[in-house]
């Protein structure tokens, strides 16, 4: 709950006193008292429209304090990361949030793993233990005679062949269920080393156009990290 603004606090108090003591001098000879009830009416008005008007009061009325936006983490895409295929170069962005390879159409039909390797640490302050949580966002998909199929490999569970696997100095543990990958034991300021293998069909690979960029994007822990595949010739 947000802290309450201190001239609505105020505007409530008054009106409440002013209510109550209209009520109780109702009747009775206490002109003065019903005067003084007028008059803290009156201040409830002026209250509520120093409230009304956005006006923000010298102190502030304590609230419970709002829940956090959720845990922060960082992630760099580690120079270890690999694919299966030859290639003429790799880069990695200066954020370390994406990494890209340049592949010939022939190279690109020879692919069958894509393995990211990326360096994860846990930013918040306090608190804790925190959850992280990275998951397969999207992977592209390629048209192969009208057709336009993913070139990423399936398992046979239906889902992309994605396998996680985490390594730390720590004890951080964590499990996989589909192309998602939990683990809820960050301690603040701990670090690892979430790897991301991706199975890709080779035969659908082997249809990508030249030219063109295709990418595989995953979530791990809010950061947006992608591989991009550039076909050259």
């Amino acid at each position: 709950m947000a802290a309450l603004d201190p001239f609505a606090f105020l505007f409530f108090a008054a009106l409440f006193i002013g209510i109550v003591g209209l009520i109780v001098t109702k009747g009775a000879k206490r002109a003065g008292v019903a005067f003084a009830m007028v008059v803290i009416m009156l201040v409830a008005v002026l209250f509520g429209g120093l409230a009304f008007a956005g006006i923000p009061g010298v102190f502030q009325i304590p609230g419970t304090p709002a829940p956090s936006g959720g845990a922060v983490y960082s992630a760099q895409i580690q120079t270890t990361s690999s694919i299966d295929a030859a290639s003429a170069g790799t880069a990695i962005s200066g954020d370390g949030h994406s990494i890209s390879w340049t592949l010939s159409q022939a190279e690109m039909g020879t692919l069958t793993l894509v393995e990211l390797k990326v360096s994860i640490t846990n930013a918040n302050v306090g608190g804790g233990p925190y959850s992280l949580t990275a998951s397969l966002s999207s992977c592209s998909k390629i048209d192969v005679s009208g057709s336009f199929e993913e070139m990423c490999a399936f398992n046979s569970n239906g889902n992309e062949a994605v396998t996680y696997t985490l390594t730390s100095s720590g004890t951080m543990t964590g499990s996989q269920s589909g192309t998602t990958f939990t683990s809820s034991d960050w301690a603040t300021g701990a670090s690892g080393i979430l790897d991301a293998s991706m199975g890709m069909d080779s035969t659908i690979c082997g249809n990508a156009a030249a030219n063109t960029d295709y990418s595989i994007v995953y979530n791990m822990g809010g950061v947006t990290i992608t591989a991009l595949l550039h076909v050259t010739s």
